[in-house]
């Protein structure tokens, strides 16, 4: 698995220690030379550039291919706390079930969507939705249907809505195996926020338009 996360000055990935297991490509949006060095000593590979999440995912990802090695790819937000060996429990439930798409179930702070808040003394469930805070796609699938998708819409800079397609919420063509890990639990630190003023972004008109291009399925997947 490779981890992919774009990240400003306040990230607490480096706490989570995933570059311990895993190949851990960060992508930083800030201008602080020093904090980029010393994300630079917990990377595999390290880029650089402004940009949200979903734009950074589809600069780097279509700027190189050395990912396509990797079986799943996960693109957690800069903001979650989870450590190294339930990481690496959600990587290997995930493989072990063969999910398309799957993430860890939520400890209850923070949270946007309530259904994937943790349930005690469950492994995991196939469920109907994965959010877009910290998607798991298996890499063929992210290759020839998510990142094609993502690049199409990259005008959509907050992400609002991608989620929705992904998870069938909108259309029923993509089908693809949902995996919600309860066996674990990560945390969202921050508190919700939809404040993208700063950015001039409205997520919920990016979440509206969406709705009316969900006919563009990419469906050459298999």
């Amino acid at each position: 698995m490779l981890i992919f996360i774009s990240v400003g000055d306040t990230s607490i990935h480096i706490n989570n220690n995933w570059n311990e297991k895993f190949d851990l490509w960060v992508h930083y949006f800030g201008d602080n030379d020093s904090i980029y060095e010393t994300y630079k000593l917990n990377s595999t590979y390290i880029t650089r550039g402004k940009g949200l999440k979903f734009e950074n995912i589809v600069t780097s990802f279509n700027q190189y291919d050395f990912w396509k090695k990797y079986d799943y790819i996960w693109f957690p937000d800069d903001d979650i706390k989870i450590d190294l060996n339930d990481t690496f429990l959600f990587y290997e439930l995930s493989k072990l079930s063969n999910s398309d798409i799957s993430q860890p179930s939520l400890y209850n702070m923070n949270v946007s969507h309530y259904k994937l808040i943790n349930k005690p003394n469950m492994i995991s469930e196939w469920v109907d939705f994965i959010e877009i805070q910290m998607p798991l796609f298996k890499t063929k699938i992210f290759d020839n249907t998510i990142l094609p998708f993502l690049t199409a819409n990259v005008w959509n800079r907050s992400g609002f809505g991608f989620d929705f397609w992904w998870s069938d919420q909108w259309v029923s063509s993509l089908k693809f195996k949902k995996l919600l890990v309860h066996q674990i639990q990560a945390i969202h630190t921050r508190p919700l926020s939809l404040n993208y003023n700063k950015y001039n972004i409205k997520p919920y008109e990016d979440f509206d338009k969406m709705k009316n291009i969900v006919n563009k399925t990419y469906l050459n997947y298999e």
